[in-house]
């Protein structure tokens, strides 16, 4: 009691330790993080038909590529294109769901090709690239060679007269997955330095 004879009520002030509010946000950090690596993810061409390479005996009736996404509607090509680096037939494609193929043009009926294409994958990203065959170049090829679809070819190379385009979503999800940890880490030093200050 104080001198008036009045009770003295005291307060006991406790401070927040801010470790599960730091564990929180650190937490929430790592999932953006986690969820950015399918979010970058990118279009990539799974096989083409016949296969990047491949010496045949004859011409194919078609030229097919797949991809690992679905493409967009009226956005693909197909182009053959002779030794030279001259077109031979080039027109648009439709896709169907991840796959794009063309008739092989009568005109392209022996000697070594260039097949490119340019495709456009759902999430607007664009993907461009060629395969090489030869028709009738070698007599002891084997007949194989012809049947089979390729595993995935190499896209660096972009059709003729026009560069590869570049592997942009690896760039950004290297981007946004830095980002995420310079973030997490100017998180962490903070939480840590409130904590200290607060003891």
């Amino acid at each position: 009691m104080d001198e008036d004879g009045e009770p003295i009520v005291i307060i006991a002030r406790t401070r927040q330790r801010p470790s599960g509010v730091a564990l929180g946000i650190v937490v929430a950090a790592f999932s953006l993080l986690v969820a950015a690596g399918p979010a970058a993810a990118h279009t990539d061409l799974v096989s083409s038909d016949p296969a990047d390479g491949a010496v045949l005996a004859t011409a194919p009736p078609a030229v097919s590529f797949t991809f690992s996404e679905s493409l967009l509607p009226d956005t693909a090509t197909i182009s053959v294109n002779d030794a030279g680096g001259n077109v031979i037939a080039s027109s648009p494609v439709e896709p169907d769901g991840a796959t794009v193929s063309a008739p092989w043009p009568a005109e392209a009926a022996a000697g070594t090709f260039q097949v490119a294409y340019r495709v456009v994958a759902e999430d607007g990203h664009p993907l461009t690239g060629a395969i090489t065959i030869a028709i009738d170049a070698v007599a002891s090829a084997p007949a194989s060679s012809a049947a089979s679809p390729s595993p995935a070819a190499s896209a660096t190379q972009g059709p003729v007269g026009e560069p590869a385009e570049p592997a942009r979503g690896v760039a950004g999800a290297l981007v946004v997955t830095v980002l995420i940890a310079v973030v997490v880490l100017a998180i962490v030093a903070a939480a840590v330095t409130w904590r200290r200050r607060s003891s």
